[in-house]
């Protein structure tokens, strides 16, 4: 378990890193380091693709990755919950996100009024969320479900 742990630690590094690339040009925009793109597809698709081909497939993956780990007890159900309810949240954030941008690439009026202000609130708090959520499964989740498994084989 120890091994898989350092497994996603260095997984979810390169997430963060890959979705920090993928926000980097509405950062740049925001920051007023760079104009307003003429093609806002292309700033925005390399985002939604991340979404859809990186992250929703990982949290799957992380809940039957810790699933086995973690149902055989109660206090192993009641951290997988946890983690669920986590990763539920974060695919609401990122469905809002979606939304979002969608809602710019759609509406022309509302894009060139955007691009001034670069406010996508939903973005920016998937962004905080999923940070927040890698920090507590490095420091609450997996240490738990080291410890439970290191119990069941006593």
């Amino acid at each position: 378990m120890q091994a898989l742990a350092q497994a996603l630690t260095r997984q979810h590094e390169k997430m963060l890193k890959s979705l920090d690339e993928s926000l980097r040009p509405f950062a740049r925009i925001r920051d007023k380091k760079a104009p307003a793109p003429s093609d806002a597809q292309a700033v925005a698709q390399p985002l939604l693709g991340w979404m859809q081909r990186v992250f929703l497939p990982h949290l799957v993956e992380e809940e039957d990755l810790f699933r086995p780990a973690l149902q055989s007890s109660e206090e192993g159900g009641q951290v997988l919950a946890d983690v669920v309810a986590q990763h539920d949240r974060l695919r609401k954030l990122v469905n809002q996100s979606r939304e979002e941008i969608h809602l710019l690439l759609r509406q022309a009026s509302i894009r060139e009024a955007w691009w001034d202000t670069v406010d996508l609130c939903a973005v920016w708090a998937f962004r905080r969320a999923f940070s927040e959520h890698i920090e507590h499964e490095r420091q609450e989740v997996l240490p738990k479900a080291i410890a439970l498994q290191m119990r069941r084989q006593e």
